[in-house]
């Protein structure tokens, strides 16, 4: 597990920037679209020979990150109520985006539960480099149960 935590930690590193670009017209809210997720962390998955797969099981949407060069495999899992068609792709979706700012740490450009105030990602680092590394050291050669 190792080799895939050094590739996810150097993507966490990278402080990347998802914007809520979309609109969900029941909440008046905006939110990050999958396929702006999915262009904005594609490439440094490419770069690192990760490969992403969701998949449904029963009622569980998992995630899984796999190292193609360690075989390593990590993964997120939620369970989903299941409606009409329609609702349950909805879902879907939602799961699948939400599986990955778990994995990736994600936060958004315009987060509105710091405190209570918008502001910009880097207004938000509670983490530095420093602080990753520390927290990198400690889930090294722990299984996900340990870790979380």
């Amino acid at each position: 597990m190792k080799e895939i935590y050094k590739k996810i930690f150097e993507i966490q590193c990278l402080w990347l920037i998802f914007e809520r670009t979309a609109v969900n017209p029941f909440h008046k809210s905006k939110y990050c679209p999958l396929p702006k997720v999915w262009d904005v962390l594609s490439p440094e998955l490419q770069k690192r020979n990760l490969l992403c797969l969701h998949r449904v099981d029963g009622n569980m949407l998992i995630t899984e990150i796999i190292d193609m060069d360690s075989d390593d495999i990590l993964s997120s899992q939620c369970e989903m109520a299941i409606w009409e068609p329609q609702k349950t792709w909805s879902a879907i979706t939602y799961y699948k985006r939400y599986n990955l700012w778990c994995i990736f740490n994600i936060i958004t450009d315009d987060d509105n539960d710091w405190n209570g105030k918008q502001g910009k990602q880097s207004d938000k680092k509670v983490f530095d480099d420093k602080k990753m590394k520390a927290m990198y050291t400690r889930a090294v050669g722990k299984n996900k149960w340990e870790v979380m």
